[in-house]
Order: structure tokens, then C-alpha cells, then sequence
């Protein structure tokens, strides 16, 4: 399993309890490790930033992994034993009667089959957005139990966002492995029943169907393999021969002529039913990756340290005005840490040249009108810290963020009486307050004191 949701887990955890630590001390911090990265991916900086300042796994990162591996050895051997179990009532054969192929073909491809077919169409409704199809198509997928235990057992709590995706790939790596693991039992118990035994197969149906129709039926099955196995593609001759009535009285006379059937039957387990669950979960544990990655970066205090890696030295403007010479009179708050976006003062909260200002005393349309020529990108938008967050507040984050687009960032800046950083419990009041509205590209910074 790969370790990277074990390291997201983490680090979430580690970076909210690193909250308690002073702001300048973070971005000092953080900095000097950003300017030691050399790659421009996110999630690749992170990782790098976390094997640099931390590189002891927490216990829920050890146990995800313990855990995930575990249920994947116990799916693997379940499968093992379902598929050597069904194989073994499959291909029961005592002598009177051949192992009919059509049953078959039915149990051991066809419903499987149905099942992968169920399992896509719930892929692309839920990648189409048509989330209530993809829920209820998920019921039907017996692994979604097993994917409850897993949650259980490792202790994440985490709901919506990204991590319903986490979910949901992991769902179908497990459903793929133990698909796998069926039909590797399957397979090889045909194989040693062969080896070991003289199986005889043959074709019943009640329904009125001709032989050449089934012929060709079976061909379209076989031509995968038609050019590179041509003993292993059934005749019509085979199939006229194989037919057979179990109310008259008619017995196995060319068991070996019927046992050639053997070969059409490893294929077709082998290319219909193992190998697209191998292409399938290549494809699921690509894609539960890449979940993983979303999820790590979906997360305020993420979004945060990308900047704090990112941004050169940020501070206040006292800094810049005792360097000045100017009176504390004369300071301004400079919002930290820069970005290269836009800036907002909500509320007459502070000064910054060239700044957007809006208030709680503007309607919606006011408002709007305010930040609608904002180009899209980060955004840092300065409140009064020393006022709890209104609902107006939220209503405008949600408006703003509509306005500029999933991928900016917005980051709050609440400010003191004094006209510098809020307190650190003003900021916790902040933190707690602005998590409501679920946006993951939202964060509080501030210098605590």
C-alpha cells in the first residue's frame, strides 16, 4: 500500500496542532525549508517539507497502513478460497454427466462480468457528478462493509471533500483484489483438476437454441486468442458433439474428444475474467493516488504552508516603518504572508494602499460589485480580529469565492485593537469559526503574541 494517505493523515494532524506555534516563528520555519526544495510540485514540496521537520510516522499513520495491509491479505485469501470453492462446484463431474459450459461460463465470466460493468458505470457516474447513482450503485458492492471496518479499525475520522473520493477509490482497489484473488482460485483449481482428473465438458439448454448459433457465440468469445491459440477455439463439429439431454439416456462415450474443451475454458477466465481486474485495479490504484494527493493539498493549513514554502519574507509594517524612522502613529498593518493576489479590507479594519474595501453594512449586490473586477488567484482579505466572525463575514467568503474560483486562496487576516496582529486567541476564534464553510483553499494567518 502506498504510504502517501498515511503521511496526508499526519500531516493534517501535525499542522493543526502546529497552530500553537507563533506565526513568525512558522514562516521563518518554513521558509528556510522552501528555499532548500527544488521541485515545484505540491505535493512533493509538502512530503519534502514533512520528512524535514518531522520524520517520525504518528501512530494513525502506522495503523492505516498496518490496517489497510491486513485487510488486503485477508480479501486476498477470501478470495482464494470463494474462487477455489465455486471452481470446485462449477466443474463437479461424476462420470454421468459433463460439467455443462454454458453454467459454467455463466458463474465464473459472465456474472463477474456484470459486476466490473456495475462497478465503471459507478466510477463515471460519480467522475459525471451524478453522485445519487454512484451511491446507490455503491450498495450493490459488498465491499463497501469492509471498507467501514477499515475506517473503523485505522480511527479516521474525516468526512466530505476529498476524502469521499479516498473512500471511494479505496473501495475498488479492495473490490479489484479480491476479485483477483477469485479468479487466480479459479483458475488454478482448474488446472489441477485437469491435471488430475478426466473432466468432460458439454452444453444443456431448455431454451430452443441451435448448435451453430452457440458456435459463434463461443468463437466472438475466443477471438483474443483465436491467432496465438487456434486449438483453444471451439467447432462447430465440438459443439454439435457436446450437446447433451439429461432425460435420455446417453452417456460420456468420448470423454477425451470432450475434455479439449479445457483450453477455451482457462482463456476465458483468464482474459475475460483476471486480466481486465488487473488492468481495473492499475487503474483504481492510479486513481486513488491521485485522491490521495487532492486530499492532502485539500486542507486550509496545507494551503497555507504552500505559501508559507513559497513567499519570500513577510512581516508587518512596523518592521518596515521602524527601518523607516517613521512613528508608531504612522504604521500600517502589511498584511503577512504576501501573496501575489489581491488585498481586501472588510470593515475598515486597517490601511493598504490599493486595497478593495467592503463592509458588513453593504448589501449582497454591493458587495459583488465591490470584488467583481478581482482577477482570479489568491486574495487576502484583513478583518478586526477583535469582533467575533458575523454571518455577513461567511456570506462574503462564499461570495468571494465564487468570485476568483476554486484555485485561490483566500486567506483572513484578523487584526488587534491595536491595529497589529490579533490576539492567539482571537485567531482560534477565527480558525474555528471560518472551518464552517468547508473550503480547504481558506485559511486564518496572523503573528501570534
Amino acid at each position: 500500500m502506498s504510504t502517501l494517505l498515511a503521511s496526508a493523515l499526519d500531516i493534517h494532524a501535525w499542522l493543526s496542532a502546529d497552530n500553537e506555534t507563533p506565526d513568525t516563528e512558522r514562516i521563518q520555519r518554513d521558509r528556510q525549508i522552501g528555499a532548500a526544495l527544488d521541485t515545484a510540485d505540491d505535493v512533493e514540496r509538502v512530503l519534502a517539507w514533512w520528512e524535514t521537520v518531522d520524520t517520525a510516522t504518528s501512530d494513525l499513520g502506522r495503523r492505516t497502513v498496518g490496517v489497510t495491509r491486513w485487510i488486503s491479505a485477508g480479501l486476498g485469501a477470501a478470495g482464494l478460497i470463494v474462487g477455489s470453492t465455486t471452481a470446485g462446484v462449477a466443474l463437479a463431474y461424476d462420470g454421468e454427466y459433463p460439467v455443462n459450459l454454458l453454467a459454467l461460463l455463466g458463474v465464473c465470466v459472465a456474472l463477474p462480468g456484470v459486476l466490473l460493468l456495475i462497478t465503471l458505470v459507478m466510477c463515471a457516474a460519480r467522475g459525471s457528478g451524478w453522485t445519487s447513482l454512484a451511491r446507490g450503485l455503491s450498495v450493490l458492492n459488498l465491499n463497501r462493509v469492509v471498507v467501514g471496518l477499515w475506517q473503523r479499525l485505522t480511527g479516521i475520522h474525516v468526512v466530505g471533500g476529498g476524502w469521499d473520493r479516498v473512500l471511494h477509490w479505496q473501495l475498488v482497489v479492495f473490490s479489484q483484489w479480491f476479485a483477483i484473488a477469485f479468479f487466480v482460485g479459479l483458475l488454478a483449481t482448474l488446472l489441477v483438476l485437469v491435471a488430475v482428473t478426466d473432466l468432460a465438458f458439454g452444453w444443456s439448454t431448455t431454451l430452443n437454441l441451435d448448435a451453430r448459433w452457440i458456435a459463434d457465440v463461443l468463437s466472438a468469445l475466443a477471438w483474443p486468442w483465436s491467432g496465438i491459440v487456434p486449438t483453444a477455439v471451439p467447432d462447430l463439429a465440438l459443439v454439435e458433439l457436446s450437446r447433451y439431454y439429461r432425460l435420455e439416456d446417453q452417456a460420456v462415450v468420448d470423454a477425451s474428444r470432450l475434455g479439449a474443451w479445457w483450453p477455451f475454458v482457462a482463456l476465458c477466465i483468464l482474459v475475460w475474467g483476471l486480466l481486465p481486474r488487473i488492468g481495473f485495479a492499475g487503474i483504481a490504484q492510479h486513481r486513488r493516488r491521485a485522491a490521495e494527493c487532492s486530499y492532502l493539498r485539500e486542507h486550509p493549513e496545507v494551503t497555507a504552508l504552500l505559501h508559507r514554502l513559497a513567499q519570500p519574507a513577510a512581516g508587518f509594517a512596523e518592521e518596515t516603518a521602524a527601518a523607516a524612522g517613521e512613528t508608531d502613529a504612522e504604521v500600517s498593518w502589511n498584511a503577512a504572508p504576501q501573496t501575489s493576489g489581491a488585498c481586501i479590507v472588510w470593515d475598515d479594519a486597517g490601511h493598504v494602499e490599493g486595497a478593495v474595501r467592503t463592509s458588513s453594512a453593504m448589501d449582497s449586490a454591493s458587495r459583488t460589485l465591490a470584488i467583481a473586477d478581482l482577477p482570479a488567484g489568491d486574495v487576502r482579505v484583513l478583518t478586526k480580529g477583535y469582533e467575533p466572525p458575523m454571518l455577513a463575514f461567511h456570506d462574503f467568503l462564499t461570495e468571494l469565492r465564487e468570485r476568483i474560483g476554486q484555485e485561490g486562496a483566500i486567506v483572513v487576516m484578523p487584526l488587534g485593537l491595536d491595529g497589529g496582529p490579533a490576539s492567539s486567541a482571537d485567531l482560534d476564534i477565527w480558525r474555528q469559526s471560518l472551518a464552517a464553510l468547508r473550503d480547504m483553499r481558506l485559511y486564518v494567518s496572523g503573528e501570534e503574541r
